[in-house]
């Protein structure tokens, strides 16, 4: 079987659905399935760029700079130059392929490129605004880009729908269109290691006194208006017989002031800035060191969040705020993983014990090989 994975950016550890669809075709070319993949709207690059990475795994980027005319002749001239081809996967981020999240424009070339082929799409993102407390200047966008979207698979008539999360199942399902979950898996590859392998990058204190820590952990930004944390928190400050210490792993970006803010905030609470590390590292600190992870999207959402499976994969806790969200429709406990640990109004910490770690990846894969030998 020979697929063709088209997504917007392959900037390995830059793009997380990038790193995403690399991990998954490595998996299938370790299946003896030849992957080819292509960065359509590369941001992370200003010229073409051609690589082979494990497997021999042709990686084909075009800059987003490029107008749309010019990426989809080299699209077609790397489709021409591989053939037999049995799959295109469009990993589907409609803001990679306008600013705006609107897909108008790639709906013909699409559908005259890809015509003849057997077709699978994977919604990593879907319309805005579905929520009742969405603005109104927000719900008009969510309309308009639903009507392209809806359009764009009528047009295209892909033969498999997946998508990452419960709620977005049922959007597309309202909407008129069958789809099927296809769980993320962490971009964190877990790497064996011992406690001492890295422990010249852990502060002093923490590797001595390990025992006396309770360790979370925060990647990346911190979407404070959406959960301030303030409930976990002000119940971790007050955790008898341990002291605690929040980590923040990689560029903070949004919420870096309130998380510069916190340790005024929390006097008795530690806090502890890594910056951008390197997987090994993550990996390692997460293996050896972080008692709980913390995410600060919205509960119905948080199965879209890499970072969610990155603590998952090392059997680590996940900590977050209790849905608050609303719709036009109930929101019921399928559409919220259970294996979040939800900050309710009544919350009291107590820490959960980590898990035996789990490889998502592999269960990730065999249920997209799956689907697609369905329609052999």
């Amino acid at each position: 079987m020979k697929i063709i994975f088209i997504c917007n950016s392959l900037a390995e550890g830059k793009d997380g659905v990038g790193d995403q669809t690399t991990r998954l075709a490595i998996e299938c070319a370790g299946r003896g399935m030849e992957c080819i993949l292509v960065g359509f709207s590369d941001r992370n690059t200003t010229e073409q760029q051609f690589t082979s990475i494990q497997h021999d795994i042709p990686v084909y980027r075009f800059p987003a700079s490029w107008p749309f005319a010019k990426r989809e002749a080299e699209l077609k001239t790397v489709m021409d130059a591989h053939q037999n081809i049995d799959w295109v996967s469009i990993q589907f981020v409609s803001y990679a392929l306008n600013k705006h999240g609107i897909v108008r424009e790639a709906i013909p070339i699409f559908k005259q490129l890809f015509k003849g082929f057997k077709i699978h799409v994977m919604f990593h993102e879907l319309w805005v605004a579905e929520e009742r407390q969405a603005s109104l200047k927000m719900k008009l966008l969510g309309r308009v880009q639903k009507f392209f979207i809806r359009l764009f698979l009528k047009q295209l008539k892909p033969l498999i729908i997946h998508t990452s999360i419960p709620l977005y199942k049922k959007m597309l399902e309202r909407a008129g269109f069958k789809a099927e979950i296809l769980p993320l898996f962490s971009n964190i590859a877990r790497a064996d290691s011992r406690i001492e392998d890295m422990e010249d990058r852990v502060p002093v204190h923490m590797r001595e006194n390990r025992g006396d820590y309770i360790v979370g952990c925060i990647f990346g930004s911190i979407y404070h208006d959406s959960w301030d944390m303030d409930s976990l928190l002000s119940r971790l400050e007050n955790v008898a017989g341990k002291k605690v210490l929040i980590s923040s792993i990689g560029k903070i970006g949004y919420g870096k002031e309130f998380w510069e803010g916190l340790p005024a905030k929390y006097p008795r609470l530690e806090f502890l800035t890594f910056g951008m590390q390197d997987e090994n590292f993550i990996s390692y600190w997460l293996t050896h060191f972080v008692d709980l992870g913390i995410v600060t999207t919205p509960a119905i959402i948080t199965g879209k969040s890499s970072s969610m499976m990155a603590y998952i994969d090392h059997g680590i806790p996940v900590y977050c705020d209790q849905n608050k969200l609303s719709f036009d429709f109930e929101v019921t406990e399928d559409l919220i993983d259970k294996r979040l640990i939800q900050v309710v109004d009544d919350f009291e910490f107590k820490l959960v014990p980590r898990v035996p770690p789990k490889s998502l990846i592999k269960e990730t894969t065999e249920i997209f090989v799956k689907a697609l030998n369905e329609f052999k």
